[in-house]
């Protein structure tokens, strides 16, 4: 996936991507979770220090994890079985810094003076194209910022730094909304978050059934795997193969007596996930807050734009089904009109 992502990227290198309001620690914790079990599989030990988790910036989400994605991968590869990798953050200056570290052997200086070169690889055949450095910096200067790399002294272990710097915006200048983002931006899954405030008078009480969640996806496979996982932990499941199913169950009046949450595909013939997610919206806004998006390619200009303007969770295919079940759990709890415009877009 990060193979055809990287290409898809490179061929769109000319699109401008949306950039929104949004606290990177978030986003950094998810990174890290999602790529916990792969480097402990190679052998090699995660190590994350995020500080300054709530600054405000102006992100490409997508684009900042394909960033921290690419170096994360690198440096496992670099350090090999039995190494570490460190992921930290920081604050300096006017910069926020994302810093990833390795005990590998370092870059020699033949690579270090090509390393940024489209199509440039230090990897077997089969691993990858050497887009991933390329790639990250063409990211990283969209957002006006800055990726370098540089050896780790000796002294400290050796291996190799990589720093990525984007601006922070200066106080005034941006959005007086993005303040306010920090505090209520959702933390990944299973990490502790602060309750939301909801009037007493539009509770929502969980209802005294089993929960039920609809799949919709035009893959049978997709849905079959689903169905069994959610099964067994005692939901409802129902699928749809395409958007017309899903809106012919979504639209009827007592749907929102029946779905708790709402897992769909945005790429699907006919009529899409993103057509199905804006109908839903426009007609039954209730049903609409209690959606989780899913793709694999956020990188495409026409799902970039429309999950730009979203503010239910999006989820990046392949992922973890248990942390799909706790967010689903959140979602079933929380789908009110408070929490969901407090919340905005929720990490996974």
């Amino acid at each position: 996936r990060t193979i055809v992502r990287d290409l898809l990227t490179y061929a769109r290198r000319d699109t401008a991507r949306p950039r929104t309001p949004a606290p990177p620690g978030p986003v950094l914790e998810t990174i890290a979770r999602a790529m916990r079990p792969a480097l402990t599989q190679q052998g090699v030990t995660l190590a994350v220090e995020i500080g300054e988790a709530d600054i405000p910036l102006q992100l490409d989400r997508a684009g900042f994890e394909q960033v921290v994605t690419n170096l994360l991968t690198n440096a496992a590869h670099a350090a090999g079985s039995g190494g570490s990798v460190r992921l930290t953050s920081r604050v300096r200056g006017d910069w926020f810094e994302v810093i990833v570290e390795d005990n590998g052997p370092g870059i020699p200086p033949a690579t270090a003076a090509r390393m940024f070169e489209p199509f440039f690889t230090t990897k077997p055949t089969g691993q990858g194209v050497g887009l991933g450095l390329s790639v990250s910096q063409g990211i990283v200067h969209a957002h006006g910022g800055t990726l370098a790399a540089e050896n780790r002294p000796q002294s400290a272990g050796g291996g190799a730094r990589f720093i990525m710097r984007v601006p922070v915006p200066p106080p005034g200048t941006a959005d007086p909304i993005i303040a306010g983002l920090a505090a209520a931006a959702p933390r990944a899954a299973g990490a502790a978050r602060d309750p939301v405030a909801e009037p007493p008078s539009q509770p929502r009480a969980l209802p005294q059934r089993e929960p039920t969640i609809l799949i919709i996806d035009d893959e049978p496979a997709i849905r079959q795997g689903f169905r069994r996982f959610f099964t067994k932990r005692g939901w409802m499941v129902e699928e749809s193969p395409d958007g017309a199913d899903a809106l012919s169950k979504l639209l009827r009046p007592e749907a929102a007596r029946i779905y708790d949450v709402v897992l769909c595909d945005l790429k699907m013939a006919g009529v899409s996930g993103m057509d199905v997610y804006e109908r839903v919206l426009a007609t039954a806004p209730e049903i609409a807050r209690r959606f989780v998006l899913s793709t694999g390619d956020t990188s495409a200009p026409d799902v970039s734009g429309f999950l730009a303007g979203v503010t239910v969770p999006v989820l990046e295919k392949p992922f973890d089904l248990m942390a799909f079940e706790a967010l689903a759990d959140r979602v079933r709890g929380s789908a009110t009109p408070a929490s969901a415009q407090a919340g905005g877009r929720v990490p996974v």
